[in-house]
């Protein structure tokens, strides 16, 4: 099939694909509210890419907004396959006749199959939600902040493999989409360490002033860090007329905490107000079973516990609490500020001596999620398979350093080898701020199954190729 034919029908493929997803409309979720909106409790972007969709589409903005993400989607998967087969297919087939003695032929056939392995691996995050969440949401179809941000990590992952195989220019829009990642999802601020880890690695094998080039991008990452802050403030400034972050965070913060915590924690809060709500809190938290003392045993039973939990907790046993001391407040006591921008910052108050209490349960609760994350990265929670997807993980990982091992250039083992390290850093980062839902990681499913696929096929046409010369030999 010639390169112009592939291309015609991997974008018919993507076009029906995305098409159908798009003939289910709009999805509507418990979060899509807000972000329609604009609550203060949501980063900016989405909203704002909501806002643009209803000045331009009126009463059918959410079908334009569905249209557009399905678009990105789709944009994004064509980009991605053919960038990866261009830079990985020689090395995998480029091989001359007289490497391939023993009877072993790279044939056309060969490549067809890897290529439509390669291909489905990027529709799958499109399946996995819908057929095995709880959610059933299909991402590209959600009018909340997953159906942008999906599309969003995914460019940004397309300029990173840029800038690590070929093109250091590219740390630049790189560095633009780190920031937009941050606007959209909190959990995105994993985007900024991911950046300055692969741009100052291209800095140091490729550039000849390195101290010069590293500074840099330390600038640039505490330039990401610190300017978030502000935008967001500018954002609900604009739209609220209050200049503050948004309102989520700190509530978030402290669920996980009262969580994992002990009744006699309370006692480390500085003054008898913060004591009392605590305790308030965590008396309804364990009438309603809602603690760490009433998960399971298991991995799976202790994260899924933390999962089914954490929006009670923070909805309908935090939030009504503080927001009664709030209300409580006279005009001057609370400044004059906005209710919810108070019951944030009492959170994050509550939060900090709480948060080095109980130590050992944080720990276990947190492994526990993390590792029930690196489960739904590569498949779907079930007791049969759990044990299964761990030690394919072990095997790839095995595997990824047997091939940089025999060739440190190799572009499939840095591939796989910077898969591993993009799914580490968001559920690591994830587990630390929620829970791992598969919406919250599904983010590097693609590129992990498409470096395992590179690696594998590399590994077997390899050792057959290698066992067919000694035969003949």
């Amino acid at each position: 099939m010639t390169q112009k034919k592939e291309r015609i029908l991997v974008a018919g493929i993507l076009a029906l694909f995305f098409g159908i997803l798009c003939s289910f409309g709009p999805g509507h979720y418990p979060d899509t509210q807000g972000y329609m909106d604009m609550d203060m409790a949501r980063e900016p972007l989405y909203p704002l890419f909501l806002l643009l969709c209803r000045m331009l589409a009126g009463k059918y903005s959410l079908w334009l907004a569905v249209i557009l993400q399905n678009l990105f989607c789709a944009v994004d998967a064509y980009l991605i396959y053919f960038y990866v087969k261009r830079m990985c297919f020689p090395e995998l087939f480029g091989a001359k006749e007289e490497q391939c003695s023993g009877g072993i032929a790279l044939s056309a056939k060969s490549q067809e199959l890897l290529s439509v392995l390669l291909l489905a691996s990027l529709l799958l995050p499109h399946l996995v939600t819908p057929l095995f969440s709880s959610s059933r949401m299909i991402l590209s179809n959600g009018i909340i902040s997953e159906g942008l941000c999906y599309p969003l990590y995914q460019l940004f992952i397309y300029q990173l493999l840029k800038v690590l195989w070929e093109d250091g220019r590219r740390m630049v829009p790189a560095f633009v989409l780190a920031f937009l990642l941050c606007l959209v999802r909190g959990q995105m601020m994993v985007a900024i360490p991911i950046w300055a880890v692969t741009a100052g690695y291209r800095i140091y094998r490729s550039y000849e002033k390195k101290a010069r080039g590293i500074l840099l991008v330390l600038a640039g990452t505490v330039l990401l860090f610190v300017g978030r802050t502000p935008v967001i403030s500018l954002y609900n400034l604009a739209v609220h007329g209050i200049y503050a972050q948004n309102t989520s965070n700190n509530l978030t913060i402290l669920t996980n905490i009262l969580y994992a915590s002990e009744r006699e924690n309370g006692a480390k809060l500085p003054d008898a107000t913060q004591q009392e709500l605590f305790y308030r809190m965590y008396d309804a938290m364990e009438e309603l079973e809602y603690t760490y003392h009433f998960a399971g045993s298991s991995m799976q039973d202790r994260a899924v516990h933390q999962e089914y939990t954490h929006d009670y907790i923070k909805f309908d046993v935090v939030t009504p609490v503080l927001k009664e001391h709030v209300q409580s407040l006279s005009e001057e006591e609370r400044e004059g500020l906005d209710t919810g921008v108070w019951i944030d910052r009492m959170a994050g108050e509550m939060a900090k001596p709480l948060l080095t209490q109980n130590p050992g349960v944080r720990i276990q609760v947190y492994i526990a999620v993390v590792w029930c994350g690196l489960i739904r990265t590569a498949a779907f929670l079930r007791p049969g398979i759990n044990l299964v997807t761990m030690v394919v993980y072990v095997l790839l990982a095995v595997l990824c350093i047997r091939t940089l091992w025999r060739n440190g250039q190799d572009r499939t083992g840095w591939f796989l080898l910077f898969s591993f390290m993009i799914v580490c850093a968001v559920v690591f980062a994830t587990g630390l701020m929620i829970m791992c839902l598969s919406r919250y990681v599904i983010y590097n499913t693609s590129f992990l199954y498409m470096a395992a696929l590179l690696v594998l096929w590399k590994t077997v046409m390899t050792d057959r190729i290698f066992k067919g010369k000694n035969r003949k030999e």
